[in-house]
């Protein structure tokens, strides 16, 4: 049976087990990766459909780095959207995203000129980039290709076997 709570129920949940502010790496660029609380509710929040059932500690970990401030960090250094990236919060084991929003005519003028700067010397030499960025990516992959995991066996198609398949 499905339990449906309200919006204030859950903004006064106590959180995750065990997730503190000290256990929070606080890496921000414009807001911080934080738990949902009632002032939030005045706003606008999306369930992150990448967890709709909710998420584990490394989840939470990965949400806090890679979406929150990776793309407020991406944001910042690129002119479209004309945002300030992704806020993010969490309720319980669950997690809510909403736009930060980019209120400085400022900011988003000094955005278009780093563009108008940099993109024509970025597409002049695209292919280059291009080039380096998969030999980075196929060196990487080698890596992990020739990781060898202590005490695992390979099987005959030389795929890990035991634990790891």
């Amino acid at each position: 049976m499905i339990e449906t709570i309200s919006a204030e129920e859950l903004a006064r949940d106590p959180g995750y087990p065990g997730m503190t502010p000290r256990h929070v790496a606080q890496t921000v660029y414009y807001a911080p990766f934080k738990k949902l609380t009632e002032a939030d509710l005045e706003g606008f929040w999306v369930l992150e459909y990448r967890w709709p059932n909710g998420c584990t500690p490394y989840g939470l970990m990965f949400c806090e780095l890679a979406l929150t401030w990776a793309m407020q960090y991406a944001s910042h250094h690129s002119p479209l959207p004309p945002t300030n990236g992704y806020d993010m919060r969490v309720a319980g084991t669950h997690l809510f995203g909403s736009e930060l929003a980019l209120d400085s005519e400022a900011i988003l003028e000094a955005r278009d000129q780093r563009l108008v700067k940099r993109l024509p010397q970025f597409i002049d030499n695209f292919d280059h980039i291009w080039t380096q960025e998969i030999d980075a990516l196929m060196v990487a992959n080698r890596l992990i290709e020739s990781y060898e995991t202590p005490g695992a066996k390979s099987g005959r198609d030389g795929r890990l076997s035991g634990v790891y398949a």
